[in-house]
Order: C-alpha cells, then sequence, then structure tokens
C-alpha cells in the first residue's frame, strides 16, 4: 500500500490508506488536514512538520512503501548535504573562512592557534540558527565575533548578563575586532540606556548593541472590550470567564530593543533565558524567555544561543533553546518530549518519562543546531580533574571530603530534621515549610549560627572551616591560590572574615559591582590576593581564576550546571597544572543525597557530550 508525501503550505503532507492510519499517528506532530470549502468536509491527509527527523520517521514507519513527491524529493537530498556539509565542520574539514583574517586579523591570530574554534566559526556561521554549548573557557565568545564578522552583518544585538556587558563583549569587541567598531552598551541608569539605543539605532555601518538580559522582557496583557485588564489568559483560573474577544498587548519593559530588527542576535549565557519547557501560549512562561521569543531577526539573519550548560540541570529544556532557534521546526514542546521521552496521560495530566529513549536519536534530532565540545575533547593534553576524597557509602555522587560536624552543628541539625525548630544563639529558629528545612539543613551542615536582628548568620563553630584554614596552612610554603565557593553569600562573607585574620584575601559576590568584578579578579590573577572566596551564581560566569589550581567547594548546588561553570573557571587551554576539586561534605547529612541528584543530572546531561562521558567516568 502506497503512501505519498509531498510538501504542502510548508509541512510535509501524507496521504496515507486507512489501514495505514494507526501507523501516521504514531509518527509525532501529525496533524489531521481537512478540505472544509465543500457541502462536506473531506479529509486530505496527515500533515508533519518539514524537518529532516520528520523524514526519516516517515521512512522509518512506512519503509518503501513511502514514495516522495518531486518538491520533498528536492528538499530532502539539499537537507542532506546541508546536515552531511555541517558535520564535516564540525569535524573541522571543508571550511571556507575569508572575511575574518582581512577584517579582524588580531581576532583571526588568536583563532589560528586552535582549529576547533575556526571549525565552530564555520559551524555557526553556515548554521545560522545554532547554539554553541562547548564547555567555559573555550572560547565560545571568539566563535561567536568571527562568525558575526564572517557574516557581514551590521546591526547585532548582544544579549548576556550584566557582569559581562563590559568586562567580557565590549572588552572583546574593540580588542578583536577593532578599537574603532561601534559598541553601544545600554547599561546605568534608564534614561542612559534608551540614549544608547537611541544613538545605536541611528547609527550606521556595523554596530552592535550590548544589554543585560533582563532588558529583553516583555509582560503580556490581556484586556475585556470595557478596558479590564488581565495578567491571565481568558478562560483559566483567575482570568476573565466571559466569552467576548479579547485583545492581547505585549508590554516590554524597553521597547526599543524590541523596535529594531536586527542582522544577527546573540544571547550568552543562554540558560537564564531559554532553557525551557515553555511555549509562548503558556501560562508559565516567563517573561525574559517571552521576550526573546518576540525578537525581530532580519530575513537570512543570524540567530545564537551560547552557553557551556544550555539545558541547564535537564536535557528536556533544550526544546526552549531549540524553539528559540526554530521555532518552525521545533513548535511543541509535548511532541519533542514524546519523541524521547516518551508521554503517558496520568491521573492529573500528562507524564514524562525519566530517561532517554534512543540517545543516538535525540543526538541526530538537535545536531545540526547544537555544537559542543568538552575541555577533555580539544585539549586532551590538558590534565583532567581529580576530585579529591572518598566515594560515598551509597556509591553515588561522586567523591567528596567528608567531616564530621561539631556538635553544637550536630544538635542544631538533628533538631531541625526532627522537628523543624532549634535553639541557637539569641533566640529560636524556625523553619516554616519544606524548602526553608532543606535550606537550614544545608546550612548546619557548613556552619554553626546565631540569630541577629531575626536573621540567621553562619558562626562558628564549623567543620568545614576548621578543615580550610589547616588546608591553607599546609600550603602556606609553597604558595597559596585557592578558589573557595559556596551557595550561600553569609557563609561566603563568614569564612572571608575568618580567613583574613591570616591571609590577604578578597570575596565576589552578587553585591559586588561590575567594577569591583574587575578589580577583584585582577587583584587575585596578578595581584597578591591569596584566597577567593565566591558566591557559587556570582563566581560562575564572566570571570577568570585561572590562576588557581584547586578549587574548594564548601557545598554543592542543586543542580549541576553552576557547579561546572564555577569549576570552569579555574581552567583554561595555557593551563599545565593538575587541577584538583575538593567537595566538602558533613557526614549523614541531606549533602549526600545532593551530591547524588548532581550527579545524575550530569550523566543525563552528557548524553549530549558523548564523548565526555568517558572522561567523566575517568575523572570520578
Amino acid at each position: 500500500m502506497t503512501v505519498s508525501a509531498e510538501i504542502r503550505d510548508g509541512r510535509i503532507m501524507a496521504v496515507v490508506p486507512r489501514a495505514q492510519n494507526a501507523k501516521a499517528k504514531a509518527v509525532a506532530g501529525y496533524k489531521a488536514e481537512w478540505d472544509k470549502t465543500g457541502a462536506y468536509d473531506r479529509f486530505l491527509g496527515w500533515s508533519y512538520p518539514l524537518s529532516w527527523g520528520h523524514c526519516v520517521a516517515l521512512r522509518r514507519t512506512f519503509g518503501n512503501d513511502l514514495k516522495l513527491g518531486p518538491q520533498l524529493t528536492e528538499w530532502a537530498w539539499a537537507e542532506r548535504e546541508r546536515r552531511d556539509a555541517m558535520e564535516l565542520m564540525r569535524a573541522g574539514k571543508g571550511i571556507g573562512i575569508s572575511r575574518v583574517a582581512s577584517e579582524a586579523p588580531t581576532l583571526w591570530s588568536a583563532l589560528e592557534s586552535r582549529p576547533f574554534q575556526i571549525a565552530g566559526t564555520a559551524f555557526i556561521h553556515h548554521g545560522k540558527h545554532v547554539c554553541l554549548g562547548d564547555d567555559p573557557r573555550l572560547g565560545k565568545t571568539y566563535q561567536a565575533l568571527a562568525a558575526l564578522v564572517e557574516g557581514g552583518y551590521q546591526t547585532i544585538l548582544i544579549g548576556c548578563p550584566r557582569t559581562a556587558t563590559r568586562s567580557v563583549w565590549r572588552a572583546k569587541i574593540l580588542e578583536l575586532v577593532g578599537p574603532d567598531e561601534q559598541v553601544f552598551v545600554a547599561q546605568e541608569d534608564r534614561s542612559n540606556r534608551e540614549q544608547v539605543m537611541k544613538e545605536f539605532a541611528s547609527a550606521t555601518g556595523r554596530r552592535w548593541l550590548v544589554i543585560n538580559k533582563e532588558m529583553i522582557r516583555v509582560m503580556r496583557r490581556f484586556y475585556c472590550p470595557d478596558g479590564t485588564e488581565w495578567r491571565i489568559k481568558p478562560g483559566r483560573k483567575n482570568g476573565c470567564q466571559a466569552t467576548h474577544q479579547h485583545k492581547t498587548k505585549h508590554i516590554p519593559f524597553f521597547p526599543q530593543v524590541h523596535k529594531s530588527t536586527y542582522d544577527a542576535i546573540v544571547l550568552d549565557e543562554c540558560h537564564h533565558v531559554l532553557a525551557s519547557t515553555k511555549n509562548v501560549m503558556s501560562d508559565n512562561i516567563s517573561q525574559i524567555r517571552y521576550g526573546a521569543m518576540q525578537l525581530k531577526l532580519a530575513d537570512d539573519g543570524l540567530k545564537l544561543a551560547t552557553s557551556g550548560t544550555p539545558f541547564r540541570a535537564s536535557l528536556k529544556n533544550a526544546w526552549g533553546v531549540l524553539n528559540w532557534l526554530r521555532p518552525d521546526l521545533f513548535r511543541s514542546f509535548w511532541q519533542f518530549a514524546d519523541r524521547h521521552w516518551g508521554v503517558k496521560e496520568g491521573r492529573y495530566g500528562k507524564v514524562i518519562g525519566s530517561h532517554l529513549l534512543d540517545p543516538v536519536a535525540f543526538d541526530e534530532e538537535i545536531r545540526p543546531f547544537y555544537l559542543a565540545r568538552t575541555l577533555a575533547e580539544v585539549a586532551p593534553q590538558l590534565p583532567s580533574i581529580v576530585y579529591a576524597g572518598t566515594a560515598p557509602e551509597t556509591g553515588d555522587g561522586g567523591p567528596g571530603v567528608y567531616l564530621e560536624m561539631s556538635d553544637k552543628q550536630a544538635r542544631a541539625y538533628d533538631e531541625i530534621v526532627e522537628d523543624g525548630i532549634t535553639e541557637i544563639e539569641d533566640g529560636r529558629l524556625m523553619a516554616n515549610g519544606v524548602l526553608a528545612e532543606l535550606t537550614r539543613m544545608r546550612q548546619f551542615a557548613s556552619a554553626y549560627g546565631k540569630l541577629s536582628d531575626g536573621k540567621f548568620i553562619p558562626t562558628t563553630p564549623s567543620n568545614k572551616l576548621d578543615w580550610v584554614l589547616q588546608f591553607c596552612e599546609e600550603r602556606e610554603a609553597t604558595g597559596l591560590k585557592v578558589v573557595i565557593a559556596s551557595g550561600f553569600t553569609k557563609l561566603v562573607n563568614m569564612f572571608a572574615d575568618e580567613l583574613r585574620k591570616k591571609y590577604r584575601v578578597v570575596i565576589l559576590t552578587g553585591e559586588t559591582s561590575d567594577r569591583g568584578r574587575e578589580q577583584v579578579q585582577d587583584q587575585f590573577q596578578n595581584g597578591s590576593a591569596q584566597i577567593i572566596v565566591i558566591n557559587t551564581m556570582a563566581g560562575g560566569e564572566a570571570i577568570d581564576l585561572s590562576a588557581a589550581d584547586e578549587l574548594v567547594m564548601l557545598d554543592e548546588p542543586w543542580t549541576d550546571d553552576p557547579r561546572q561553570q564555577v569549576e570552569n573557571r579555574i581552567r583554561n587551554l595555557a593551563k599545565r597544572n593538575q587541577l584538583t576539586v575538593y567537595r566538602l561534605r558533613s557526614e549523614r547529612t541531606i549533602e549526600d543525597y545532593i551530591a547524588s541528584l548532581t550527579e545524575d543530572q550530569r550523566r543525563e546531561l552528557l548524553a549530549a557530550k558523548p564523548k565526555a562521558l568517558a572522561h567523566l567516568k575517568e575523572a570520578s
């Protein structure tokens, strides 16, 4: 029984014999097409998104019974050639880049010594709508700039973390592309940002608008005919229940960002913006992701997402990145989830499977849009990270340094676990709710505490502080240069205060200004500072701490991506020294559980970087 398929209205239309309808509906993304122009509706067939993955799925489903029409045949051959070309570029072959060498010789000189960066540049340039997911410290900024120069783009928008607007993007554009480049950084107060964006819009020639990612945000509001405003979509809980028509209004926080049409858009550290399973129609979509979907790109423009951890803690979030890059191909999260994890109807709604059905099929689908190399892959000469300590008794979580809590810590910890309340200095500390209880457990696993003006402040005794002090003392004779990280800013401040009694210490938290970040980095990298104590989130991006060869993690985050980001702050391609990470864990506490969670997440995410899995096993 022949199944014919052809392109119609931008989709694959398949005419399937009735006996094969069950097979047709087994291919994710199907849609029943009807001719409603006559007196009676007439069924035309099943349509699917026009993508290579759906061509493969249809061929797999119907075998030799599938006959492609001339247009679909031509498209499939062209797509096959494009995919083959992208694979050559991924491998560093068949690369054609000429403009960078002539227009930005400094940038080209930096790329020449690292062929994998030239390959990445070609992949971005030819792929146009791609995500660069290289490990931190592999030069994603260099590759992005090279692709933007190679493509000859004139109006370029770069959305990045606030801390990277000037210290990374503006600095690298002027250093590598040229000191005469027109770089407009929209920072400071609102009036200054609006003036900068106005100047960008009126400029001519190649120009770069660099903004922090929060400026992309867009609110969505719904209005009744009488002007009543609703934040929730009509028909949903807490939304208008009337049957009248509603107008939808988009309210950008900075309208000028969304008025312009850009030749190229780069979202740096894209996991903050795009890693999501929420579609634009979802009530729960974040304002920043919604705003990213509203940005205007010129025809044949470039969209680039960059991050060392683009999918955060789950491969399911890959859909959010792909949906931004190619909304025409990745329209439905549920169809994407069904293809790769399976979706079943549960008692309270749809339930997604917990494991990839076919890692190879997942890799094949995202491969044309996603390039990710690891440090171990591109620089095998680099020593791998060594995780000091012993494996947990459970066998999960990787090695860690296990410490016994002080008596005060242990008492407070046990009371929080058993009763949700404990007596500490200056008052009684309560944990109202599960999240508060988990937070208190984590805090007491690192240090005792007291109440000051009703707020919890970590204090001694601390089993981890005792260990760190001994650790530093042992390294005094050979030169002390160490990074200490914690997810708790108050713990960062406490450790810094105690260590300053003997050592030269700088700190980096979310409270550190942009200028302060640069000064702190310089003091640690080139100055006399022996120790830098950082907040895991604030110190995980846009900073170089490679002067250190050792990292002490006072506590591990719930998800794995912040840990990866921090670890890679102490790495770069020029280092030859052994890198050692000490993950401090208090015995018989919640920290064992958190470690096992992040290790599981790490292994799942490495399905998108297959070559890294063997390295992971070797390192741990």
